[in-house]
């Protein structure tokens, strides 16, 4: 998202170049001193944060991706009948042994997970965005900045309804 993270390496070429013309003027005690402009160069804090941030989503979204294709996998492995020989009374042993290990790593929490972290990710991105063009322009990040918000608010009021409904006993069905 940044560009400003790296020093800007046509400084570091203007210095030199410099240098090499005060050598070709005579002028050498210019030499004695290494041209580092860009030592004194350093990332402003809120670029930092902001990448922080953007690779934090960055992360979340892979990691969802990897987990739901490994989840699938299992899904596949559990389902197939490939690795399974003999008699369907061992066959059926396998496929419990299979079940068995299913919920002892909890797979149906850890799959229903995976949507959680996309959802995180999609709001990390939000603020993310928002936040990179604040300091570029301000009129457009307030459009995302509304996007990301309501985005927010949407998800985070319609989520508990159908377990608030649940909880009452109501049933969510329009009787006509």
């Amino acid at each position: 998202m940044e560009a400003n993270l790296t020093p800007n390496p046509s400084d570091t070429t203007n210095a030199l170049l410099t240098q090499l013309v005060q050598i070709g003027l005579g002028n050498i005690t210019i030499v004695s001193t290494p041209a580092t402009p860009a030592s004194t160069w350093s990332a402003t804090t809120p670029a930092l944060r902001i990448q922080m941030i953007a690779y934090a989503s960055l992360s979340m979204s892979l990691l969802a991706a990897f987990g739901a294709v490994l989840g699938e996998q299992w899904l596949g492995y559990y389902k197939s009948n490939r690795y399974g020989r003999g008699s369907q009374e061992q066959r059926g042993k396998l496929r419990q042994e299979k079940f068995d290990c299913l919920i002892t790593w909890y797979f149906d929490a850890v799959v229903q997970s995976f949507p959680v972290l996309l959802q995180i990710s999609l709001l990390l991105f939000g603020i993310a965005l928002s936040a990179n063009m604040w300091y570029k322009q301000p009129s457009v990040a307030w459009v995302i900045i509304a996007t990301t918000i309501f985005g927010f608010l949407f998800y985070s009021l319609t989520t508990p309804i159908p377990t608030v409904l649940r909880m009452l006993h109501i049933d969510s069905k329009i009787n006509l």
